[in-house]
């Protein structure tokens, strides 16, 4: 489906690194400005925090919050916490579609819990 050849792995890799950054600021950030808050201190700390998130919900505004062209938006969550790519469709066909993918891996994965049962199975019988 995607065309990864070294010189898009690479950038696949720079581009998840800089959102992987970008994140870390942001939760620290949240914090310096929640600790700000808890100990009544203003500085110069506070008011980069207070910018930064500033920019964030200018950026999340401005992109839409997120959401496709064919009215689904993208889940945000870690790869090893997700089984599938999950999509919140707005969309009647959209939903459609995930229902789809998602019943087709749910079967894909009973398939491979399946085999590895019998694998063990046969493993332990010799």
């Amino acid at each position: 489906m995607y065309d990864l050849t070294m010189q898009n792995a690479h950038r696949l890799a720079i581009v998840r690194s800089l959102h992987t950054e970008s994140v870390i600021a942001m939760a620290l950030s949240k914090f310096v400005l929640f600790y700000g808050g808890v100990i009544s201190a203003v500085g110069v700390w506070l008011w980069v925090a207070v910018t930064l998130i500033a920019i964030e919900v200018v950026a999340f505004v401005g992109n839409g919050m997120g959401v496709s062209a064919d009215g689904s938006r993208r889940a945000v969550w870690p790869d090893w916490s997700c089984l599938d790519d999950l999509r919140i469709c707005a969309l009647q066909s959209c939903r459609q579609e995930a229902r789809r993918r998602d019943s087709a891996a749910k079967q894909r994965r009973y398939a491979a819990r399946k085999r590895a049962q019998r694998t063990i199975a046969a493993t332990a019988a010799t």
